[in-house]
């Protein structure tokens, strides 16, 4: 049977997880913007039964309650295919080097159970902001561990220490930003503010508000549509704009020491941040476009999509490279070990 599984189907099988994750992410965000994730109110069924047919959604459901219900299943199914492909690459991959994958299947596990409580506590924040998460976490891990294995060279190339703080900080404020992104979407505040680059007119925001956006709500009996007030989410999509400014400024800082250091650094870190910036530049102009276009479906869900991909740029990125003692040489440390 392990002849069947060769080295090149389960590569195959790898990079085809790799892909299916980020089209899970998307249906996962697809599901979020056409406001179907109690599209089933029950869970791991639909209206009680394994598979959304007619004799189900007609006539018992009006036909946008139909359409909900075959989204969220439709995700379901292939996050559930998603999880039987974790599982297959961890029984079949070399166990002296499968870390990565051990940690995303754990991953995948937390994720199906904050995919239930989204459902069984009513898309509560604290439930739906560790799921998307979740999608983005799982699906970068399988990207790096594809690419440790398959996509990169047994060597670990040395850069000055500058640059390589700076992806680590960079690594460090995405993360959150992208978490902002989560909570700013289980809280419905995208649409909050209207206006760009001001909010409601205005500049800033009262420290009060603050504390009520980032306050988790509790005692309602559905959290759909979002129960926290107009200016508890004004405060949530403001840090949101407030972390892409800072963003800006690491990757700002980033670029300057690349071409600081350009003459001296490998072609494939200056290309690599070449596709950061013109990453980031469309990640914000998608951010923007989801204000003055209010929400369309089309943008909102390549925000975030071209999220997803900077997470695993910069992952990759860090990865990739350690910082070196002196920083006037740049050389190759060769790593050896047994294949």
């Amino acid at each position: 049977m392990r002849k069947i599984f060769n080295a090149k189907t389960i590569q195959t099988v790898h990079l085809s997880t790799v892909v299916f994750a980020l089209i899970v992410v998307g249906l996962g965000a697809f599901t979020r913007l056409e406001n179907a994730g109690l599209g089933c109110p029950d869970w791991p069924k639909c209206y009680q039964n394994w598979i959304v047919h007619p004799r189900i959604t007609t006539p018992a459901l009006t036909h946008d309650a139909s359409y909900k219900a075959w989204i969220e299943m439709i995700h379901r199914y292939a996050a559930g295919l998603l999880c039987a492909g974790i599982f297959y690459l961890n029984m079949w991959q070399n166990r002296s080097n499968s870390m990565i994958l051990r940690i995303t299947a754990i991953c995948t596990c937390l994720q199906a159970a904050f995919g239930m409580w989204t459902v069984t506590w009513k898309l509560h924040p604290l439930a739906v902001m560790p799921h998307l998460m979740g999608g983005m976490m799982i699906t970068t891990l399988l990207t790096v561990d594809y690419f440790q294995r398959y996509a990169s060279q047994n060597n670990t190339q040395l850069i000055p220490k500058s640059i390589h703080r700076y992806l680590h900080l960079l690594f460090m404020v995405v993360w959150l930003q992208i978490m902002l992104g989560g909570w700013t979407s289980a809280n419905y505040a995208a649409l909050v503010c209207p206006d760009f680059p001001l909010c409601q007119g205005q500049w800033t925001v009262p420290i009060q508000h603050f504390i009520q956006g980032f306050s988790a709500p509790f005692g309602f009996q559905n959290y759909e549509g979002g129960v926290l007030s107009g200016q508890g989410r004004i405060a949530i999509h403001v840090s949101h704009r407030m972390g892409a400014l800072i963003c800006c400024v690491i990757v700002g800082l980033l670029i300057h020491q690349v071409a600081y250091y350009r003459n001296k650094l490998p072609q494939e870190l200056i290309q690599m941040t070449g596709q950061l910036s013109i990453l980031f530049a469309l990640q914000i102009i998608l951010g923007v476009l989801n204000v003055v276009w209010t929400l369309p479906i089309s943008t909102a869900l390549m925000h975030n999509l071209i999220a997803l991909a900077l997470l695993i740029r910069i992952v990759t990125m860090c990865t990739s490279y350690s910082a070196q003692s002196p920083p006037q040489t740049i050389h190759r440390q060769r790593s050896f070990h047994a294949d």
